[in-house]
């Protein structure tokens, strides 16, 4: 009782303030989360003026470790008013009646290893969500890409982050691959929702996003976005060559590295020296027999989902 009129006491108007509605984008890896996020950043103080208050991705990622402990929301020894301050003082503060609160964190699926297997993402960060449900309506939105593209890309970065660890996990989901493992976007997209306690769940494609941004972005802020800035492709997010790939995976193997943000500039620098021409294309470790099986199951799931309606 005492712990409860404290945080009363102390924080009292974060309970007065919560959102009209709350949307989320959770991902996933590599399905241009990052475009989206660094346009929603730039379109900020436009978004303000339609009652959309965008949390960015840097000041939302560190808020995301706390949030997503499972103890937070779901532990016995924490009160209502405990839990409500938390999420309160995390994301609602500062936004009040009539407002959409917008955050797009692909972390919340869970980190870039989850993604390099064929039952992808089986541990989402989803308690908060949940619980953000009791106090505002919430809405969920999911990026997907074929895993064709999906799995180098989480590799490479992957690589910059956890190298010796990415090398193992590449090696054993190739090995999964060949022995005919097929992951599938219908089965994450199923337990997805079931994990998410009667919120509504919708879904875009990597390809969505590329030729009409405008069109996902009206449907994930509720409301027709500004004009969008063009942004160029960063080294860090952009498919490397295959030689750059290589050079990277030689300096791991002589086990010359320490994992530090010097690290990743020593990747970044890899990638700059070794750019992507006719004679050293992207980078991929899949076959093309397993491109084509990998491409012809994301057809089918997207086929599947959409019949399920899923889709914006």
């Amino acid at each position: 009782m005492i712990k409860e009129l404290f945080y009363k006491a102390k924080n009292l108007q974060y309970f007065f303030t919560k959102p009209e509605e709350m949307r989320v984008h959770i991902g996933a890896h590599k399905t241009a989360t990052t475009h989206l996020q660094d346009t929603l950043e730039l379109c900020e103080s436009e978004l303000k003026k339609s009652g959309i208050r965008y949390i960015s991705r840097d000041r939302f990622r560190n808020e995301l470790a706390f949030l997503a402990q499972e103890k937070v929301f779901t532990g016995q020894n924490k009160s209502a008013l405990e839990k409500r301050y938390t999420l309160a003082s995390k994301l609602f503060q500062f936004h009040g009646k009539g407002v959409i609160l917008t955050v797009s964190e692909e972390n919340i699926m869970g980190n870039i290893l989850d993604g390099l297997s064929p039952f992808p993402y089986q541990n989402p960060k989803l308690n908060f969500i949940n619980y953000a449900r009791q106090v505002t309506k919430v809405k969920v939105f999911v990026s997907l890409r074929s895993f064709s593209g999906f799995y180098p890309g989480a590799y490479i970065t992957a690589l910059r982050f956890n190298p010796s660890e990415a090398l193992h996990r590449k090696k054993v989901l190739l090995n999964q691959l060949n022995e005919g493992a097929c992951p599938s976007w219908e089965e994450v997209v199923k337990r997805l929702q079931a994990g998410l306690t009667g919120c509504e769940l919708k879904c875009w494609t990597f390809d969505d996003y590329l030729q009409d941004k405008k069109h996902v972005l009206t449907h994930f802020l509720a409301k027709k976005p500004p004009e969008l800035p063009n942004l160029p492709k960063t080294i860090k997010t952009a498919t490397p060559s295959t030689d750059a790939i290589q050079e990277i995976e030689s300096v791991i193997g002589k086990k010359s590295f320490t994992v530090t943000p010097a690290w990743r500039n020593q990747c970044d620098n890899i990638f700059q020296k070794y750019t992507v021409s006719e004679n050293n294309p992207k980078y991929t470790f899949l076959s093309e027999t397993l491109q084509q099986k990998l491409d012809e199951q994301f057809d089918k799931d997207i086929s599947e989902l959409k019949k399920m309606n899923y889709f914006i």
